[in-house]
């Protein structure tokens, strides 16, 4: 992961949508069990690379990370945010403006917590996970850098949070600099526990970017697993009774292509699988936001 930020100017986007159901979803039809680009000219603007869309139950606050086209460094952070008229507005927050770099300028993988009132994202290189607060008057306060035991001197990114505050990331701690594993961080008196590692077969390849289920029933991801369809492909691991998580599998040919599919994100109601895909890893000219139900996949355990 090599990145750096460059802070956007203050952009404003206006249109006009409709909602789908209790959630802003900017398109009132829905993908079905198609693979739509979510959110075209708003979020997922021709000739920009964009990923890692999270956003507020309500669906009135999107955030997601914008890449730097040459290096696909994590370039910066925007939120758009929807108007009561319904027309939208798209600036950079205040927590990246003001945020103080350590090392390298990288800022992204957004993740909103289910209740909206804190933003975990990764920042600087090698990574480490950090985390926004908000204020009494809703705007986010200084980001703060989460302590050990989350952040270890190896590499950690993609924060995910659970309904019971628990967040799951990975590190490279304990495998060496090239295999990413999934880690679990239950949280308890306001204060988190030592990260274990998921049992299971989830973790018996390079694994990433985990997305977790409302329930934690299961768990999409990207890998590079042997036989998948590109350098990146989207995979479903399950939970037994038992605590372990399943082998993953392979989300198949409608999500994954050729290209790299990476990214996941699960809607706060649980019905859509959010991604992105990218082209190539350098010199890539765009990326998009992607989704589909993603009850479709959910019997590949079976």
């Amino acid at each position: 992961m090599k990145f750096k930020t460059h802070l956007l100017p203050f952009v404003i986007i206006f249109g006009s949508f409709a909602s789908l159901g209790a959630t802003f979803y900017f398109d009132q039809s829905g993908p079905g069990a198609d693979v739509k680009i979510f959110a075209p000219n708003v979020i997922s603007v021709p000739g920009r690379m964009q990923q890692n869309v999270t956003f507020t139950e309500d669906g009135k606050e999107y955030y997601y990370g914008v890449t730097a086209a040459k290096d696909w460094n994590y370039d910066t952070i925007l939120c758009t945010r929807v108007l009561p008229d319904g027309k939208t507005v798209t600036e950079t927050p205040s927590f990246v403006k003001n945020f103080q770099f350590k090392k390298s300028k990288v800022i992204g993988e957004p993740i909103l917590s289910p209740d909206g009132k804190q933003l975990f994202f990764v920042a600087n290189n090698p990574p480490d996970i950090w985390v926004a607060t908000r204020t009494e008057n809703k705007e986010w306060g200084e980001a703060k850098e989460l302590p050990a035991p989350i952040n270890s001197n190896e590499a950690e990114w993609s924060p995910y949070v659970s309904a019971d505050g628990s967040l799951y990331f990975c590190s490279m701690r304990n495998r060496g600099a090239d295999h990413g594993r999934i880690y679990k961080c239950e949280k308890a008196n306001g204060a988190y526990k030592e990260p274990e590692l998921l049992k299971g077969e989830i973790n018996d390849d390079d694994v990433g970017d985990p997305a977790v289920s409302p329930d934690e029933k299961y768990i999409v991801f990207a890998s590079p697993k042997k036989g998948g369809r590109g350098g990146l492909d989207l995979y479903v691991s399950f939970r037994r009774p038992n605590g372990t998580w399943s082998k993953g599998f392979n989300l198949g040919s409608k999500v994954n292509t050729a290209a790299e599919e990476l990214g996941p994100r699960i809607s706060p109601d649980g019905k859509y699988l959010f991604f992105y895909r990218r082209e190539k890893w350098k010199d890539a000219t765009y990326s998009d936001i992607y989704w589909t139900e993603i009850k479709q996949f959910l019997s590949l355990g079976d």
